[in-house]
């Protein structure tokens, strides 16, 4: 096994982000948690040896549910597999507690600072494929566990309006009797999602993109669909969800992570013009070690994991999945008129402050303007994509984006710890729908100034900047 590396969250930092998170850190406005716990150790129960690689898998294919539309049988099956996987001791690489450090072992949120070999999974394109890999092995362990190979793992359809409040399983009841209930979290048991990070406008704007980059990232950058919806619901749920160290410690997150390869896979699938996968070139000896069914270790690359129904048998159907149009037009990539550099994003109790330099102002050529307002007065839907915004160590939470003041998208940070913090620089990519603002933005001689405006504990920041790399701009 290769050696680990370090994160950069040392001892010290540990049992400091440790007592913060005992209290009510704040993240995004919202409580983080009353008693999220960082582990002090993430990695994995020691392997006997090198990973044996994957072999496939021959089984029927089978569905995975919406969370809302269990069966009594299929929920007490749900339960009973946590139960069973809660169980089993933490020296055991299949337990709840050792499944759950994975997420923090690749992320590098432990608290001894160390994380996998070729860890940092977030903010780059192996975002999806890591964790469909994830998520499979997890499904396949819980099977096993119950006895049950034809087991799936349900969704939780955020995507659907109906749906913003955690399924009735995961919060019901509401103690340890239930293997899906956790006690951490900031979003109440009744309490529906916001929607403006999962609704209609952010998930249209999505789907619209036909390129990998913007949509799962590239090397340098996370794609649109990690910042929202994926990283706004981690947010607003909290606890432990609300950090990547924790944050695999709440059976949500699994139901909320096959939802957000559910929109990989609906993507990439039923729309036209037919979505790409992430270039061959991205993964170089990319493989990942897991711990399967049977104890063994093994390791999967990226390459396995592209086709989720023929190779890792299991497909989706059912819920609302909203059926974009195809785009009429995408201008883009092009390179903004504002450098590459690291935006002075404030947390919480630090005051507000900017530094000196021109204010980015998003530009467009003349006939790109003419096309991009005839499109919005014919009744099609604008969006801008921003790609490899860089956001530094030690931010996180709800971002406002704003065009000249007035709010027309987020960005949501998850932190790698649970004090409300990130440990690296991030490199995040944005979609947002301009259509109710796009008559001002691409009026003539317009030069609408694009800032983030941070909030933490309740506050909302001074704006500052934004700089992307590169900007897309969509009509559909």
């Amino acid at each position: 096994m290769d050696q680990p590396r370090r994160s950069g969250l040392g001892r010290e930092r540990f049992l400091r982000l440790s007592a913060a998170a005992g209290g009510a850190a704040v993240l995004g406005g919202l409580p983080r948690s009353a008693s999220a716990t960082v582990p002090l150790h993430c990695a994995p129960p020691t392997p006997p040896g090198p990973p044996t690689p994957w072999a496939g898998d021959s089984r029927a294919i089978q569905t995975r549910p919406s969370a809302y539309a269990l069966s009594a049988a299929y929920l007490t099956k749900l339960q009973n597999a946590y139960a069973a996987m809660r169980a089993l001791p933490a020296t055991d690489g299949r337990s709840f507690r050792a499944q759950a450090n994975i997420h923090g072992w690749w992320c590098g949120g432990c608290g001894d600072g160390m994380m996998a070999p070729g860890g940092g999974i977030h903010y780059k394109w192996t975002f999806f494929l890591w964790h469909r890999a994830y998520l499979y092995f997890h499904e396949k362990i819980l099977g096993k566990l119950i006895g049950d190979p034809t087991f799936r793992l349900p969704y939780w359809d955020w995507d659907n309006p109906a749906h913003l409040v955690m399924p009735s399983g995961f919060t019901t009841p509401g103690s340890s009797s239930n293997s899906l209930y956790n006690g951490t979290r900031a979003l109440g048991a009744s309490t529906p999602l916001p929607a403006a990070g999962v609704n209609a406008a952010t998930m249209s704007a999505i789907y619209a993109l036909t390129a990998w980059d913007p949509f799962g990232g590239n090397p340098g950058s996370g794609g649109a669909v990690e910042n929202q919806p994926h990283g706004y619901v981690h947010v607003m749920v909290g606890g432990d969800m609300g950090a990547f160290s924790t944050a695999a410690q709440d059976p949500i997150f699994y139901a909320h992570h096959c939802n957000v390869d559910r929109v990989w896979a609906h993507w990439k699938d039923n729309l036209t013009p037919a979505r790409p996968n992430p270039p061959p070139g991205y993964f170089g000896s990319t493989a990942w070690p897991f711990y399967d069914e049977n104890k063994n270790w093994v390791s999967i690359k990226p390459s396995d994991v592209l086709d989720h129904e023929a190779q890792l048998r299991y497909r989706y159907t059912g819920g609302l999945i909203l059926r974009t149009p195809f785009p009429h037009f995408t201008i883009g990539p092009f390179r903004t008129p504002f450098p590459l550099h690291t935006v002075p994003i404030i947390y919480q109790q630090l005051p507000p402050f900017t530094i000196p330099g021109p204010d980015p102002v998003f530009r467009v050529l003349p006939e790109q303007r003419s096309k991009v307002l005839a499109s919005a007065r014919a009744g099609q839907r604008i969006a801008i994509g921003f790609q490899n915004i860089t956001i530094p160590q030690g931010v996180s939470g709800i971002i406002d984006i704003r065009s000249d003041g007035q709010v027309i998208g987020y960005l949501a940070i998850v932190p790698d710890s649970p004090d409300g913090t990130s440990m690296h620089p991030i490199h995040a990519t944005a979609v947002v729908e301009v259509t109710a603002v796009a008559e001002r933005m691409f009026a003539a001689n317009a030069a609408p100034k694009l800032t983030l405006s941070p909030q933490a504990g309740g506050r909302q920041f001074a704006p500052v900047p934004l700089r992307a790399a590169q900007a897309h701009i969509v009509a559909f």
